[in-house]
């Protein structure tokens, strides 16, 4: 569990990286969230619109940056930035544009976070924590996948739903 004196950082305000930054807002799970993107205004954009929900909630610093060096000191970095498949592609057909976005964004994070625990949700998810854990010099056991966490959850979902019981009693993994 990330402790409330935490900063976690989030690369790529698209809409991943946006609503994982809403959901540590909503949930109150850190004291202070910097959400990054490439074009300030994206990541302005997005702030500007969790920030609403603040004074509704417990007090959070939420920050737009395209700067590397506002990430320093974070507890945890969040990596959801991507390019997405286009109509026909599947995940796998990204694989090399991502791979470079992940080890150019892993060198970065090396040089300002060099211990910060870097957490992949990028697709696909399995290859670029992979390629991030071959690109790090940061000790290997920092940096996760999101895995199949996602998978998971839309099996129970399925699950649930064909066999008409409620999803959360629904126990499978992939």
């Amino acid at each position: 569990m990330i402790s409330k004196t935490s900063k976690v950082g989030i690369i790529g305000a698209g809409n991943v990286g946006a609503d994982v930054a809403n959901a540590l807002v909503l949930l109150g799970r850190c004291v202070r969230v910097v959400l990054f993107d490439r074009t300030l205004s994206k990541a302005e954009g997005q702030v500007w619109d969790i920030e609403d929900s603040i004074p509704l909630l417990k007090e959070m610093e939420i920050i737009p940056s395209n700067q590397y060096e506002d990430l320093a000191d974070s507890d945890i970095i969040i990596v959801t930035a991507g390019v997405q498949p286009k109509l026909g592609q599947t995940r796998l057909d990204t694989l090399s544009d991502n791979a470079e976005i992940i080890r150019s964004t892993i060198k970065e994070l090396d040089r300002v976070a060099p211990n910060s625990i870097v957490l992949i949700i990028s697709n696909p998810v399995d290859v670029l924590t992979r390629i991030a854990i071959a690109t790090s010099t940061r000790a290997e056991n920092l940096i996760f996948g999101s895995g199949t966490v996602l998978d998971t959850a839309r099996l129970r979902y399925q699950l649930g739903k064909r066999l008409n019981v409620a999803k959360q009693d629904v126990h499978a993994y992939v």
